[in-house]
């Protein structure tokens, strides 16, 4: 008895480890396009509110970033 168990499991133990590593790979597949979806999602809902706030406040967009003069002090070397 003993020997024809350990026939059945040395034929099936390579389908297990294939079972397992296709059922691993379906599974990072799975994972890997869920968090792409939410990327995408997230990166949508930020453009689009980046784009409404420019399209209700576009003088942010042209009003020219102005230089302060600022002085400079000049120190005598000891």
């Amino acid at each position: 008895m003993n020997d024809k168990l350990q026939a059945i499991l040395n034929s099936v133990f390579p389908f297990m480890i294939a079972g397992v590593g296709i059922a691993m790979a379906i599974a990072v597949l799975i994972f890997f396009y869920n968090v792409i979806i939410w990327g995408v999602l997230i990166g949508a809902v930020l453009w689009a509110g980046v784009f409404i706030k420019n399209l209700l406040m576009p003088e942010a967009l042209n009003t020219p970033k102005s230089r302060s003069k600022g002085r400079i002090i000049e120190h005598e070397k000891d």
